[in-house]
């Protein structure tokens, strides 16, 4: 448990590191270089200035830009590194002789790019770097072969703890002792710090001094080891690794005092605590390189305790969690008294809110509703203070509203506390109404009408709770229902007095009169029964009437229309009349209201509204034709042909209105909303036709589709049509008895290919619009086609398939859109795979991932645009699917993935393409790694040995050539 939270520990702070590092370093190096170049400029300016060139002076310049300013000459020793130094060339072609310059003018010249020389010399670096971290990798993967071995457990610890010293001995003695051997210094050191944990596991396991021992052992060894190394390189990722071993070191003594986890965790926050604490006192006490992880370190680990203290619950009673939030309430505590910042001083009131929530369960948890009254209580006192605090500033007003809405939910969270309570409604009433006049409270402080909702759900459910619950006699739902109502209307009175004032009140006043209307409805459906729920139908039709005209939302006729069917429903339920009067007194006094409505509008000329109530009206009268006539089928024939009849008479009289003199523009209106009408009621009565007739009236229902296409000037209309056509088109095939396993691909070909025909029809016209909406159409019906049969029909499906990237290939050359072109070849590509999947069912993943890859490649050569994303895409399919196959079976699978990514590495390196030089590296090693599972650790030290003696010659004949 203890190596765990080591490792886990380790883990952390390298996040932490990583996070922490500053996006911005390299825009700042590149600044600072250049602003070195222009101050050199400038000098190299004065100097030529002066009325003769001075030789050595111009030669100090350039030593100075390359070993900065020294006192002699003998200390200058150029770093391989140092990419600046090469920029400038130490021959010169000035000659001895004076020469004489013109002034030059003062002018703003743009920073030159690096010379390609210099780019060179970076790549090389950077190569050499990626070799040692493999090196690295190598002698560690050696250190934890060699503890795996059958040699006598003594020798292993020695020869581990010998490694270690060895390792960071000499990587010390390096980057000290040589400037051009840092870099393989570097390798050393880091690879005897990466094995210290390992030798700490080493002493556990082959001695006997105990796990606790050798955890706190270890910690030790490696707080001292990585202390010293991030001294000595000035590394901030060593400075975290080094408060990781402090963190370890603070949980080992933890352990070793006692055994309760508790001590481990809380000696975490308190290790924190302190150093944050010295690195505020007394600053400079704290070495520059470890400041920030101090500060960085503390602000992570605490979090990370607490959530780790709930993963290991049973080990903790109640009165560890009081210790270790109280704690962390310090913690934090201590950072904002430091910084006064809002972030912490919000971690303060969230800690230690948990913390009095865990001291009050520790006290009365044997008395649940004083507990659910204490917490109740602390969350209305947190609410206070957000109130009292929340208009300071925007990011305080914004946190605070943030913490209005949560200590919402706290407050009713507490009240289920106390439901087992034999008082519970009483309390819960004077809960919601403390919650709901803090709500009205924020609204009114906030100056946001939105926190007013908390006030009116609160008042409903204190409303239903108090006359369900707590009055006696209970009220009946009806008479609830007539209460809301009440409220509604009330609400409309409170809309009128403020229709001069702010809109986001408005709008709260009118959403509130809905919502109690809707409550309303509810509650009289739910009473069962017909009279009320007629009455107050009725009574909410007048409310929504009253409501289009302060509203002024035309909607709320519909609403009205709608409740008005309720309500004669319900009343014709009520004067018990016979079933079979019932849809022609619905329909017909439906019908009759809905004029009403429309000649009592028509004259304050409300014209959208009339035409609404129009279209009502012919609903309400279909629903009587349909409810008459559904189970006549001769009588649903010749209805079906008479508002067919109707729908192209009210087309020809929308399309010829000026016959009507003054009235064409109500004729026209009124035809707008009549033939859609008949249209769909004919296309509903064909449902219950089969055969010729059915497929007749949908036919010519397409038609008038394509009609109104074109006289409404809506293009998108002849959708519609086209849906009908392959409607149509599936009946006439099952008409005619043909094979229904064709039907849909048989249906898809023919329509696609009507539609595709008519789409270069309306192309030579110039009818754009459409014709766009008939190739949609085309890709529709064949993705449809594709879709369903895809399965049944494999063969049939791929054809479908490779015809759709056809037509989606001319239409990409045809818009000279050479991305349409390119998804069109992956679609034929799809469906090949397909075709050879049925043919050749052996083929296997490997196979199809080398198919889309060379397919992705070739892609990218037909557009002249092989760029890398695109190699990174299909070299990661070979990787994914070559690696799989390699594990799972071996042989020539894994042979295959080692050859292929050795021919990736040796690309890279020739085309200088990083990304592939690190993609063939990395795989490559691991498919060495696979192939030597079964080797001595010998292999691996000889191989990372190899590798820092091949950088070392690199680096030693890089400095010869300098």
């Amino acid at each position: 448990m203890g190596f765990l939270l080591f490792v886990i520990i380790i883990g952390i702070v390298i996040a932490v590191a990583v996070r922490s590092k500053s996006p911005e370093s390299d825009d700042q190096y590149g600044r600072g270089y250049w602003d070195g170049y222009r101050a050199f400029g400038e000098k190299l300016q004065d100097e030529m200035a002066q009325p003769k060139l001075d030789r050595e002076a111009l030669q100090s310049l350039i030593d100075q830009g390359k070993y900065g300013v020294v006192e002699s000459s003998s200390a200058l020793e150029p770093s391989v590194y140092d990419a600046e130094a090469v920029l400038y060339d130490e021959s010169t072609n000035n000659t001895s002789e004076a020469q004489e310059v013109a002034p030059i003018e003062e002018r703003a010249v743009a920073a030159p790019p690096l010379d390609e020389s210099i780019q060179k010399e970076q790549r090389s670096i950077r190569n050499l770097n990626i070799l040692l971290y493999m090196a690295s990798f190598l002698l560690i993967a050696a250190g934890v072969a060699f503890i795996a071995t059958d040699i006598a457990d003594i020798v292993k610890l020695i020869g581990v703890w010998l490694i270690v010293i060895v390792f960071y001995g000499v990587g010390m003695g390096l980057y000290a002792g040589s400037e051009r051997l840092r870099p393989a210094g570097m390798a050393f050191l880091g690879t005897g710090l990466a094995l210290v944990p390992f030798a700490g596991l080493a002493l556990y396991s082959y001695t006997e001094i105990g796990s606790v021992a050798a955890w706190a052992l270890t910690s030790i060894i490696g707080l001292i080891a990585y202390s010293v190394a991030a001294i000595k390189l000035q590394s901030q990722l060593v400075s975290y690794l080094t408060m990781a071993f402090l963190l370890s070191l603070a949980a080992a003594a933890g352990a070793t005092v006692s055994t309760f986890i508790i001590w481990q965790l809380a000696l975490l926050i308190i290790v924190s605590i302190g150093a944050g604490l010295l690195g505020s006192v007394k600053p400079q006490w704290v070495p520059e390189v470890f400041r920030e992880p101090i500060e960085q370190t503390g602000q992570f680990v605490t979090p990370l305790v607490l959530i780790a203290s709930l993963f290991v619950h049973s080990q903790m009673n109640i009165v560890s969690y009081q210790v270790l939030f109280a704690l962390a309430t310090l913690h934090y505590i201590v950072a904002w008294l430091q910084t006064r910042s809002l972030e912490y001083e919000s971690a303060i009131r969230a800690l230690g809110h948990v913390t009095l929530l865990l001291v009050g369960w520790g006290v009365l948890s044997d008395h649940i509703v004083t507990f659910g009254g204490y917490a109740f209580i602390l969350a209305s006192l947190q609410q206070v203070y957000s109130l009292l605090r929340v208009k300071q500033t925007t990011l305080r007003r914004r946190v605070e509203q943030w913490w209005i809405c949560c200590l919402f939910g706290l407050q009713l969270g507490a009240v289920l506390f106390w439901q087992s309570d034999a008082h519970s409604s009483l309390l819960t009433v004077f809960a919601l109404l403390l919650i709901g006049l803090t709500g009205l409270t924020a609204a009114l402080r906030l100056r946001d009408a939105r926190y007013g909702y908390v006030g009116l759900a609160s008042l409903v459910f204190v409303t239903l709770i108090t006359t369900r619950q707590v009055l006696d006699p209970v009220w009946s739902y009806a008479a609830i229902a007539i209460l809301f109502m009440c409220m509604a209307w009330v609400m409309h009175v409170l809309y009128y007095r403020l229709r001069t004032r702010s809109t986001s009140l408005r709008l709260f006043v009118m959403i509130s009169a809905m919502i109690l209307l809707g409550l309303s409805l509810l509650l009289a459906l739910m009473s069962s029964n017909s009279g009320y729920i007629a009455g107050i139908f009725g009574v909410a039709t007048l409310h929504m009437l009253l409501a289009s005209y302060l509203w002024r939302q035309v909607y709320a006729q519909l609403a009205a229309s709608i409740m008005t069917l309720i309500s004669l429903t319900a009343l014709s339920w009520t004067i018990d009349l016979e079933a079979a009067w019932r849809p022609l007194f619905i329909g017909g006094v439906g019908a009759t209201l809905h004029m009403i409505m429309l000649f009592v509008q028509s004259h304050n000329r409300q014209y959208n509204r009339a035409f609404l109530a129009f279209a009502v009206t012919q609903m309400s009268i279909g629903v009587t034709i349909i409810g008459g006539i559904w189970q006549q089928t001769l009588v649903t024939q010749l209805t079906c042909g008479l508002l067919l009849v109707a729908a192209m008479i009210t087309i020809l009289i929308r399309r010829q209105a000026s016959l009507f003199g003054g009235e064409k523009n109500n004729a026209r209106r009124l035809a707008v909303v009549a033939y859609p009408i008949f249209t769909v009621i004919a296309l509903l009565l064909s449902l219950g036709l089969s055969g010729g007739e059915g497929i007749g009236v949908l036919l010519i229902c397409a038609g008038i589709a394509w009609v109104a296409s074109y006289i409404e000037e809506k293009p998108f209309v002849i959708a519609l049509g086209n849906a009908l056509l392959v409607v149509a088109g599936l009946r006439i095939w099952s008409l005619f008895g043909l094979d229904s396993t064709w039907a849909i691909i048989g249906i898809s070909w023919i329509t696609a290919m009507l539609f595709y025909g008519l789409y270069w029809t309306l192309r030579s016209r110039h009818d754009t619009q459409r014709a766009d909406i008939l190739l949609v159409s085309t890709g529709v019906v064949l993705a449809f086609a594709i879709v369903t049969q895809f399965f049944p029909l494999p063969i049939a499906a791929a054809m479908t398939l490779i015809a759709g990237a056809g037509i989606m290939a001319v239409e990409g050359y045809r818009r000279q859109m050479y991305g349409i072109i390119e998804a069109a070849v992956y679609l034929a590509t799809l469906g090949v795979q397909r075709v050879l999947g049925v043919l050749l069912p052996e083929l296997n993943i490997v196979f199809y991932a080398h198919y889309w890859a060379i397919t992705i490649v070739l892609a990218g050569f037909l557009r002249n645009a092989v760029t890398q994303q695109r190699c990174i895409i299909a070299m990661a399919m070979v990787t994914g699917s070559t690696a799989l196959y390699a594990l799972g079976s071996g042989g020539g699978y894994a042979l295959l993935f080692l050859v292929e990514h050795v021919g990736l590495l040796i690309f890279g390196a020739m085309r200088q393409q990083s990304w592939a030089l690190w993609w063939g590296l990395s795989a490559a090693s691991l498919a060495i790694l696979y192939f030597l599972r079964d080797i001595v650790f010998l292999a691996f030290g000889f191989l990372g040995l190899l590798i820092i003696g091949f950088v070392i010659w690199r680096l030693m004949r890089t400095q010869k050539s300098k």
